[in-house]
């Protein structure tokens, strides 16, 4: 019986890491996607590249347990994506 809850447990360590991984790829994804839409001009993808970095930040600042600082640090990082996304939408 402990062996198998060990091994569940194995895998949902390793679950968090690959979701942890790709959350960062995403970000820097999106972020180079935000880049070349500012470049070509295009104000729409642009702020579609923001929210959804913003999604990213907060899916990530979900999915952490233990750090009181990174949650912090993601959730003000959303805010901020988010918040350029609204003004991209006010112009």
């Amino acid at each position: 019986m402990c062996a198998c809850i060990l091994k569940m447990l194995q895998h949902v360590v390793f679950y968090w890491k690959v979701v942890t991984v790709h959350l960062y790829r995403n970000i820097d994804t999106h972020c180079y996607i935000a880049e070349l839409a500012r470049a070509e001009a295009s104000q729409i993808e642009e702020q579609r590249a923001f929210a959804t970095i913003g999604r990213t930040y907060f899916c990530q600042a979900e999915s952490i347990v233990n750090d009181d600082e990174s949650y912090k640090s993601s959730l003000l990082n959303a805010k901020k994506s988010y918040k350029k996304s609204l003004d991209l939408c006010e112009r």
